[in-house]
């Protein structure tokens, strides 16, 4: 490998979750980031309680999955400072 070449963030591979999207170089599926936050979890708390992912993954695995809402949904891809709160009746 190109000793410049940056390690993936996130992977998948058959053998591990069934080919679920995991945190790179852990066991840890993506999805379980999600099911945090939504359980009501702090990204310190998940990252605590799954010492194995990176701050930098988390957030990667974020900022990724807000930019594929915005590109679904037709929005223009924003910087976090820029978005205004996409509330009901916005």
């Amino acid at each position: 490998m190109n000793a410049g070449a940056k390690q993936p963030l996130i992977d998948a591979m058959p053998g591990r979750h069934s080919g679920d999207l995991c945190f790179a170089g852990t066991r840890v599926p993506v999805s379980t980031l999600f099911e945090c936050l939504a359980g009501g979890d702090s990204l310190g708390a998940f990252l605590a309680a799954f010492p194995s992912v990176s701050t930098e993954q988390a957030r990667f695995a974020l900022r990724e999955a807000t930019a594929k809402i915005e590109r679904d949904y037709g929005l223009p891809n924003r910087r976090p400072s820029e978005r205004q709160a996409m509330t009901p009746g916005h």
